[in-house]
């Protein structure tokens, strides 16, 4: 199936108003863009501080005194008794037991597919902020051939 071929604007036709309107619109993009490739950055670190803890779940380990993270900042005292199964968050408030080695995939394909969604959010990111200084640009010259015209009346 054919693409269609996307048109462009020849953004040095365009007003100051228009070119205003541009501008606004690409630094909110780009403020949300960057919020977004922000909390997909955190959600990776979460990720693989999971992946990390898996480490410790070891035969060696069992009967040992632990403290068992709640939340990023609430432990409590625990105890390792099965060091073959483990509880993990899978999304949205559910839990399920898979064995340490099936988890550790599960976070890899979490992490991977993460960092894939962060780096097509980043390129994003560049390419709206590419669009804007070019706006950036434009404005700055039709306000230099203003203030030429200003000065020649």
């Amino acid at each position: 199936m054919a693409q269609p071929k996307q048109q462009g604007i020849d953004i040095s036709q365009l007003s100051l108003e228009q070119l205003n309107t541009f501008k606004q619109q690409f630094e909110e993009e780009v403020q949300v863009l960057s919020n977004s490739w922000q909390q997909l950055k955190l959600a990776s670190a979460r990720f693989t501080d999971s992946k990390d803890a898996l480490s410790a779940i070891k035969t060696e380990n069992e009967g040992k005194a632990m403290l068992v993270p709640l939340t990023t900042s609430l432990f409590v005292p625990g105890q390792l008794t099965n060091t073959e199964q483990v509880l993990i968050d899978i999304g949205t408030g559910y839990y399920v037991t898979k064995p340490v080695k099936q988890a550790s995939d599960f976070f890899d394909r979490k992490i991977k597919m993460i960092n894939d969604n962060a780096d097509q959010v980043a390129q994003a990111v560049s390419v709206k902020r590419k669009n804007l200084e070019s706006v950036l640009l434009v404005m700055q010259q039709k306000i230099g051939q203003m203030q030429g015209q200003a000065e020649k009346e």
